[in-house]
This record gives structure tokens, C-alpha cells and sequence, in this order.
């Protein structure tokens, strides 16, 4: 939550907005929109929802090709 957000809320004595949990934001649409969140395909798991590279660099942009320790293990064997 920003801390603009929470001043405000103090200041009041007013209750914060509840936050996310990641079961929310995986099903929330809105982050795929923008597109916060990718799907990378796994073998043994299927579809994955995984967070995206941040920032977004315009010369740099960053991708996710795979989902994390089975290719690096791959590669190191």
C-alpha cells in the first residue's frame, strides 16, 4: 500500500484497504492487462502464472522462457 495511502488512513483513524494475497492477484485480470503477470508453459506443471521482469525497459526489455530451477539444473549437470 502506498504511503500516501496509509497517512491518509491514520490521519483519519480510517481502516486500510485490505491488501492482495498472490491467490487474488493470480486470478485478478488486471494484472494480466497490464500485463504484470506472464504464463510460462511446464512440463510436469502445465500453465504457470509468473510475476513479469519490472521495470519495463523499452531498449531491455526482459521476458520469463522458463519457469526457474529445472533448466538451470539442466544446464549445470
Amino acid at each position: 500500500m502506498p504511503r500516501t495511502t496509509w497517512s491518509r488512513c491514520s490521519a483519519t483513524r480510517a481502516s486500510p484497504p485490505p491488501a492482495d494475497d498472490i491467490a487474488d492477484i493470480a486470478t485478478d485480470p488486471h494484472y494480466r492487462e497490464r500485463g504484470t503477470l506472464v504464463t510460462v508453459e511446464d512440463p510436469d506443471f502445465g500453465a504457470l502464472p509468473m510475476p513479469a521482469p519490472m521495470p519495463r525497459l523499452s531498449k531491455t526489455a526482459g521476458a520469463v522462457t522458463h519457469p526457474g530451477a529445472r533448466v538451470l539444473i539442466r544446464h549445470l549437470s
